[in-house]
């Protein structure tokens, strides 16, 4: 019987490569951990359920432990090159902080988009430094001409 778990556990593993996520490889591993526990002391089908169980949380638990530790710097974005460095225009003041700029090639889709910056005035012109939240990261570079 433990070579079942084995397969079983082979079966949750090839699964990993089809399905996205990492969840079902500590349910694989959990089965095969079961099978080499059966080929030294034979149990029964509830206990192996059990073992499977106890197993597999304890693979996930490990591996979000773990990886929370990895990401406590900063977020990696991998869509920077779709906005960073593009340039636009304030078309709108909205606060202190916040306005409207419309940018010169759409980004994500859209020219128009709600941005941070300081001393932001309509007429200015501003490159994207990055994102916070829903809106674009700001830096004044120059005045538009004419104004």
């Amino acid at each position: 019987m433990w070579w079942i778990w084995v397969i079983i556990g082979l079966l949750f593993v090839g699964l990993e490569v089809i399905v996205p996520g990492v969840t079902l490889v500590w349910f694989g591993l959990g089965a095969i951990l079961v099978g080499i526990v059966n080929y030294f002391f034979p149990l029964n089908l509830v206990i192996n359920l059990f073992l499977w169980a106890t197993f597999s949380v304890i693979f996930i638990v490990l591996t979000f432990k773990y990886m929370k530790k990895g990401v406590k710097g900063e977020k990696i974005d991998v869509n920077r090159h779709l906005y960073e460095g593009k340039k636009g225009v304030i078309t709108e003041v909205l606060d202190h902080f916040f306005a409207k700029a419309e940018f010169e090639e759409p980004i994500l889709g859209d020219r128009v988009w709600k941005v941070k910056g300081e001393n932001l005035q309509v007429g200015d012109i501003v490159e994207v430094e990055g994102v916070e939240g829903n809106y674009f990261r700001v830096r004044k570079v120059a005045k538009e001409k004419g104004n």
